[in-house]
């Protein structure tokens, strides 16, 4: 009956899923502004695969101008689960519109695996939550460095710039942010132009 080779299809899914649970996986993402890690579709790909070949399932991933779409075949029954997705584009700057459909889906995939897989991601952290946990890491640093431009002499705004410098780089692209950008921003603009020297 129909019923039962649409069950077939969750089972066999189920059991894919607990046994990419049971695997150590690594995640070879990551995101420096934000400073967290996350799954690659290489990271788990391989796996799934093996463990598909395993339960008699396979996968399809098709695209049109409206979804992406995984779907995952029962090869015995032809049973189907499909998983969707609405298109979304990427807009990266300085790429080529081919350049930024093949980000779209490489990101799309990623999203329709973790979800099909039931892969937990952590949840990135917001803007405000980086620039502000940025903030309360360097707060000794940050607030001498207000000090130094408070008192805006010479000397006092190389000091400023040295204090600035010594944070590594993340820090630094997470605490320049414009306060019109960001809520938790801690520099204000005139203190961003003394540290700049523009």
């Amino acid at each position: 009956s129909m019923r039962r080779f649409k069950m077939s299809v969750y089972k066999k899914l189920s059991e894919a899923r607990v046994m990419l649970q049971s695997m150590p996986l690594k995640k070879s993402g990551h995101n420096k502004f934000a400073g967290y890690n996350y799954f690659e579709l290489g990271d788990f790909l391989p796996a799934v695969n093996t463990i598909f070949n395993k339960c008699g399932i396979c996968d399809v991933i098709s695209f049109d101008n409206d979804f992406a779409t995984l779907t995952i075949v029962d090869i015995e029954s032809g049973g189907k689960i499909e998983f969707k997705s609405p298109m979304a584009l990427a807009a990266l700057k300085g790429c080529h519109p081919v350049q930024n459909l093949g980000a779209s889906q490489t990101y799309l995939r990623r999203y329709l695996w973790t979800t099909a897989m039931g892969i937990v991601e952590q949840e990135a952290p917001s803007h405000e939550e980086i620039v502000q946990a940025a903030v309360d890491a360097n707060i000794d640093s940050l607030q001498y460095i207000r000090r130094m431009l408070s008192d805006a002499t010479a000397d006092n705004i190389s000091f400023a710039r040295e204090a600035f410098k010594e944070m590594d780089e993340t820090t630094q692209r997470q605490l320049w942010v414009a306060p019109s950008k960001c809520s938790t921003a801690f520099f204000t603009t005139e203190e961003r132009r003394l540290i700049k020297g523009a």
